[in-house]
């Protein structure tokens, strides 16, 4: 046997060594690759969410203007600022002690958007690997939950958005509903990019 060992290859010898492993050593390394894959599918997927989750609102936005204007009424008013843009002028004057300018304020809005897309993306697709009963409801209740902690309990708490009682009904169905897009859009793209997997 000794013999054999020595006539194989390095690379042989470690596949044959690999092959003795206890089956716990094997399965712990194949679960922190599935880990990393999912970290990356789901940071990956969340930002093409993010993507649709902006045409949803444009969209949303264009046809509530439409049927102002059809019915004579007023446009409904708009922040100055969006909440991204609030966190982005809040890290920056508090971390870096630095204004931002109208030109910066339009990169940062959306790079916050779209950070804030990816790190959630990548929380769920980590969930996903660990325990795939997250991803029932197709990504739905994932979207539920994000807009209950951000939109209605994060962002008010934090001073970047009115509280949710000062906000009209039709704030709160919008945001909603752009966080179940956001949803259903990470887990369909999460479940493009990790086509490697078998169980999802």
């Amino acid at each position: 046997m000794t013999q054999a060992l020595n006539n194989l290859s390095k690379s042989e010898l470690f596949w044959a060594r690999m092959h003795h492993l206890p089956d716990h050593f094997r399965d712990s390394s194949a679960q922190r690759r599935n880990l990393t894959r999912g970290i990356a599918a789901g940071a990956l997927a969340g930002l093409a969410a993010g993507w649709v989750m902006v045409r949803f609102q444009n969209l949303w936005t264009g046809m509530e203007n439409r049927l102002h204007a059809s019915a004579g009424k007023s446009q409904p008013k708009t922040e100055a600022d969006p909440s991204t843009v609030k966190a982005a002028k809040k890290i920056s004057q508090g971390i870096l002690g630095h204004q931002l300018s109208d030109g910066e304020k339009r990169l940062a809005g959306p790079a916050v958007h779209y950070g804030f897309s990816a790190a959630s993306g990548a929380l769920y697709g980590m969930a996903a690997e660990i325990s795939p009963q997250v991803t029932r409801g197709q990504g739905l209740p994932f979207g539920t939950v994000l807009f209950v902690a951000a939109d209605e309990v994060a962002l008010p708490a934090s001073g970047l958005s009115p509280k949710a009682g000062d906000v009209p009904l039709s704030k709160h169905i919008y945001g909603l509903a752009s966080h179940l897009v956001f949803g259903l859009a990470t887990e369909l793209a999460r479940r493009l990019i990790r086509t490697d997997r078998r169980h999802r």
